[in-house]
């Protein structure tokens, strides 16, 4: 039997969700994955130069668009007074986050390496320097005795990683500047 799988977290009721009226808001654009990982297989690694796609498992949508519906909903977590979202704010005070992912690659055992880059857009001001990271899970199981759900759980966890950074570096931008005189 196959198995359908999504990237995110199902989220909590629409009602927990709504930031402040004041809230900062900020939109994801899409994210900028490698068109050989922009599928709905569930691709893992083996060796250097190999993929396979899971014969028992899928995912529910591509893996751009699951990628991007799992940040926005870890981002949405760590940072409640603001107004994520992946749909086109008008608001031109809303920022823009873009996201670009060289690497997302699993192994059968879980361990997980993701590598982008991402920066921030300020109210209609060019993009900050990009910030990238490398993010590495390791391997959660014995080799060969990986599961379609400890590959999804891996990196579903280093999303939440990236998630951790990414909120991270939002809240840098919005700390007062201190020790000015």
């Amino acid at each position: 039997m196959s198995r359908t799988y999504v990237l995110g977290a199902a989220r909590d009721s629409p009602a927990d969700l709504v930031p402040a009226p004041n809230a900062a808001r900020i939109q994801l654009d899409p994210i900028v994955i490698p068109d050989y990982l922009d599928t709905t297989d569930i691709l893992l690694r083996h060796g250097a130069y190999e993929l396979v796609a899971s014969s028992t498992a899928r995912w529910g949508e591509r893996l751009s668009t699951a990628l991007r519906d799992a940040l926005a909903s870890d981002l949405s977590a760590r940072l409640p007074r603001d107004l994520i979202t992946t749909t086109h704010d008008p608001d031109p005070s809303a920022r823009r986050l873009r996201l670009t992912v060289s690497a997302f690659d699993v192994w059968a055992n879980g361990r997980c390496i993701l590598n982008a880059s991402w920066s921030i857009a300020e109210k209609g001001v060019d993009p900050r320097n990009p910030t990238e990271a490398t993010l590495l899970l390791p391997s959660g199981a014995e080799a060969g005795s990986g599961s379609d759900s400890l590959v999804v759980g891996s990196m579903a966890a280093v999303v939440a990683m990236l998630a951790d950074r990414i909120a991270a570096s939002i809240d840098a931008i919005d700390e007062p500047i201190t020790g000015l005189r």
